[in-house]
């Protein structure tokens, strides 16, 4: 019987990453990836440590970014509401690096070659391949049907349980995730987040 994941461990996302430059269109000499290695792990990266749904992400600018707070700036698919999420210290390094050379409005995941917003169908093939090689067997479930391969919002529900299991307060899981269907969150703001 295969097995079948829905969630990542910690470990095995940090295996996930492990294993994403070493996919064939990063070690082939012919291969011409829309974005490099270390632009993909940032977006995987993103939407797991900020709880980004992957619109959300592939919408991001630099000035969404504001580093000297830790606060990330998310363009929601309702109606282009912005939210408020914290930048974990685990990937403040990476969010300096990715965002040193770029200017205010450039978008964060564009391709190399077209300069184009990268559309939502490039990172799941690259987040399969690297699930695949890591030896990670992920699936996505709907009540219609079961889709092989891996879900981007795996990254997001994984970082959710991570928090559960580090027995985060719920109030503060629900002001990471923005629920919506959460009308507060206790006494928790942004400040109680940087904080875990």
């Amino acid at each position: 019987m295969e097995l079948k994941e829905k969630i990542l461990s910690f470990d095995n996302f940090q295996k996930f990453l492990f294993w994403l430059p070493k996919i064939q269109p990063f070690v082939l000499e012919t291969g011409r990836p829309p974005m490099s290695a270390d632009i993909f792990a940032f977006l995987y990266k993103l939407m797991f440590y900020c709880a980004l749904r992957p619109d959300e992400a592939l919408k991001l600018k630099k000035s969404d970014f504001i580093i000297s707070e830790q606060i990330l700036l998310v363009n929601t698919s309702r109606k282009n509401k912005i939210e408020k999420t914290t930048i974990p210290p685990v990937i403040l390094g990476d969010v300096k690096k990715i965002l040193k050379n770029l200017h205010p409005n450039d978008y964060i995941f564009t391709s190399t070659q077209t300069k184009e917003k990268i559309t939502r169908q490039i990172p799941w093939v690259y987040a399969k391949d690297a699930g695949n090689l890591a030896g990670i067997n992920v699936f996505q479930v709907t009540e219609k049907h079961e889709i092989k391969g891996m879900s981007l919002l795996l990254f997001r529900e994984s970082f959710n349980q991570f928090l559960s299991e580090k027995k985060a307060e719920k109030g503060l899981i629900d002001l990471k995730f923005r629920n919506r269907t959460t009308s507060h969150y206790g006494n928790y703001d942004l400040n109680d987040l940087k904080k875990i």
